[in-house]
């Protein structure tokens, strides 16, 4: 009788404690009553789980277009920086300046221009070569690089025509 009020004791003590997100969150409600949402589990952005690790000579390829477009980019060199920005993320500008009257038949280069952040919000996060390039079938990837004060980023990536382009006009801060 001990010996089962032991195992009882020690199953209840083992949903509690500091650390237990599943004994913290609600139950799912079963349709009476309140409905409380469940959280989902926390995961990383879906850029460090995406695809596989790339090879080091395609990590070397992405992190060479990358440092090209994040140099034109802290430089305001706007015509670089769409050689090194992918044909999707120009049609987004495309049809951004679709809706505005003020970039009305401007190409990449005048439309960045015209919408880029101040000089001081574009310096040149890379501050070494892409660490990590998580890639899935040679086509998509994701590039992941140290930033300064300990900060890394990471920069979608696509690639045109076998070469590397980046896939957003900003990088993103890994979290």
């Amino acid at each position: 009788m001990l010996s089962v009020l032991l195992a009882v004791l020690v199953a209840v003590l083992a949903g509690c404690g500091e650390g237990n997100e599943a004994a913290d969150r609600p139950a799912r409600e079963s349709g009476k009553g309140s409905s409380i949402p469940v959280e989902p589990a926390r995961q990383g952005p879906p850029a460090e789980t995406f695809g596989e690790e790339a090879s080091a000579r395609e990590r070397a390829e992405v992190s060479t277009a990358l440092q090209a477009y994040m140099t034109a980019r802290a430089a305001g060199d706007w015509k670089a920086l769409c050689r090194y920005t992918s044909p999707r993320e120009k049609a987004v500008l495309g049809d951004l300046a679709g809706k505005r009257p003020d970039l009305s038949g401007m190409k990449c280069p005048g439309i960045v221009k015209a919408i880029a952040a101040p000089e001081a919000a574009r310096a040149n996060t890379m501050s070494s070569p892409a660490y990590s390039v998580r890639q899935e079938g040679g086509t998509r990837a994701f590039a992941f690089y140290h930033g300064p004060r300990g900060v890394d980023y990471y920069m979608p990536m696509l690639t045109h025509y076998g070469d590397w382009e980046v896939a957003a006009l900003a990088p993103i801060a890994v979290e």
